[in-house]
């Protein structure tokens, strides 16, 4: 166009639409407005999304976690004496300590979405008769399995997590004296939780488990419930 001629044109504008709860800032509780058949499917795809944002936020502590106990000085010099042993045992729980309740935190995350998956897929079984259920609830349920075999990818690939879990295991064992004496920490508790954490996490890291396998127990637990129905 001549310099002097106006431009009418609008600039293109993008138009975006969400139809997750992300897009809904209500989290969907508006559908009991409208009392759409839907009601039933909304309220899970809801609860579904909000498990597939904090499986995401897991996924990218997994992705970006390092190995903390590399850094840590080993005990095992005979130079050191057994008050400055204590010392660094001592502080090696301490450092290794939020590392671990993250990882805890993953594997109670799997554990969820694992019987989330199953119990929605059980009620999509119970209402096989329904003529139609909304494309983007499968979406979402396909969604949460492509998150969890994320998750198991990263958990075999990732190393640094066995390493950081044991050394801080070890580090607990020899730390025992001086948490006894501590009135920071109650031992009892802390020990009872450790024999739980290493339970839970000693399953996580075998070699034959995944949570494919996990989901293909608890969908058998769901075939058997629905032919029961």
């Amino acid at each position: 166009l001549a310099d002097d001629v106006p431009d009418i044109q609008y600039d293109a504008m993008a138009i975006q639409y969400y139809s997750s709860s992300k897009g809904n800032p209500v989290n969907y509780v508006d559908k009991a407005g409208f009392h759409t058949e839907f009601d039933d499917e909304l309220h899970a795809l809801s609860q579904v999304e909000e498990l597939i944002d904090r499986g995401q936020a897991h996924i990218h502590n997994l992705y970006t976690f390092r190995c903390v106990s590399r850094a840590i000085p080993s005990v095992a010099s005979e130079e050191l004496s057994d008050k400055e042993k204590e010392a660094i045992n001592l502080r090696t729980f301490q450092v290794l300590a939020p590392c671990v309740k993250k990882l805890v935190d993953v594997i109670a995350f799997s554990q969820e979405a694992v019987k989330m998956f199953t119990d929605k897929v059980l009620a999509l079984a119970r209402d096989v008769m329904k003529t139609v259920v909304p494309e983007g609830y499968y979406d979402a349920l396909v969604k949460v399995i492509d998150l969890l075999q994320k998750i198991d990818n990263l958990k075999d690939i990732k190393s640094s997590l066995k390493q950081d879990f044991f050394t801080y295991r070890r580090a607990l064992g020899q730390s025992e004296d001086v948490l006894k004496e501590s009135a920071e920490y109650d031992f009892v508790k802390l020990k009872a939780e450790e024999k739980e954490i290493f339970n839970f996490v000693s399953i996580f890291f075998c070699n034959n488990y995944s949570t494919a396998i996990s989901m293909s127990n608890h969908m058998r637990m769901c075939a058997s419930r629905i032919s029961a129905i």
